[in-house]
């Protein structure tokens, strides 16, 4: 005679099959990944430098040394000084903090506008869906860098001016990245099964479906933010982001580029902080790509 299993068993030995979530189970992964930690690794510490500017940096960034006018570097200044006898390597800790907020902004404004914007196009479909990509494309069609700039030649430079051009820039990247998933979830059970059980349109796309487009949003945020810094560095560079006295690496690059043959140390310097940053994006990326991909999943199983 059969015996009924208590419930809580028969949730335990399901849960057991499943295994852990999908989430967890790539954040595993991107742990255990060579890339993946470089790339973390690299993540973290720059963003604890950006946090932890003022206890890090030895001196004020935007203070003049008189005497102090472009030294090499050596034990007082790390990385050498400026023509103002400014520490290179204080402005660089500090314009790692404005380098972070800009990306922050950018890629959490874009991020969202873009996400709703794939999401709706993608859920919505037929004309609606013709309309917004169309509208999409024609913004893909100019690179980044050159959207960026006709933005802030509108709106005017400064900082937060060139994170809502980077922004601006952004959404088509994540409407399209978000719109290829939500085509893909369209078709599957769960969809159907949803709406019908009577579930309204905000529910699905909210609740059902864009939980499951999570692995395609990191790995374009973690690219997004590469290219946010490395944008921002270019705009400052010419001139139209963050102004002076503050520091930023792509303005430090900018004046450090007459320089080069007295002090190759003030225009080197910010280039590796910046190309390490990139590289372990870089890394990061591939690593949560490589986490979120099914047949490379399908392939280790």
């Amino acid at each position: 005679m059969a015996t009924a299993l208590p419930l809580s068993v028969v949730r335990g030995k399901t849960r057991a099959r499943s295994g852990a979530g999908p989430m967890k189970t790539a954040a595993r992964r991107v742990l255990t990944h060579p890339a993946g930690v470089f790339g973390l690794t690299v993540l973290v510490g720059f963003i604890l430098m950006a946090i932890c500017a003022p206890l890090i940096a030895p001196y004020d960034p935007i203070k003049q040394i008189v005497g102090h006018e472009l030294r090499a570097p050596s034990a007082e200044h790390w990385l050498g000084t400026d023509e103002y006898g400014r520490d290179l390597f204080s402005r660089i800790v500090y314009g790692c903090r404005i380098s972070m907020l800009v990306s922050l902004i950018a890629v959490s404004t874009g991020g969202f506008l873009g996400i709703v914007l794939g999401l709706f196009s993608g859920y919505r479909g037929g004309l609606v869906d013709a309309v917004l990509m169309r509208v999409v494309d024609v913004m893909l069609s100019y690179p980044a860098i050159i959207l960026g700039i006709a933005i802030v030649a509108v709106i005017g430079a400064g900082m937060f001016n060139v994170a809502y051009a980077l922004a601006i820039v952004n959404v088509p990247h994540f409407a399209r990245v978000v719109r290829a998933s939500v085509l893909t979830q369209m078709g599957q059970e769960y969809v159907s099964s949803a709406i019908a059980a009577g579930c309204c349109d905000r529910r699905i796309m909210f609740l059902h479906v864009l939980p499951n487009c999570f692995g395609p949003i990191l790995v374009q945020a973690s690219t997004a933010i590469g290219v946010a810094v490395i944008a921002e560095a270019s705009l400052s560079f010419l001139g139209l982001g963050t102004q002076p006295p503050n520091p930023s690496w792509g303005s430090i690059l900018g004046d450090g580029r007459a320089f080069l043959r007295r002090a190759w140390w003030y225009g080197v310097s910010p280039g590796i902080f910046l190309a390490t940053f990139q590289l372990g994006l870089n890394f990061l990326a591939n690593a949560l790509r490589d986490a979120f991909d099914p047949r490379l999943i399908r392939s280790r199983g």
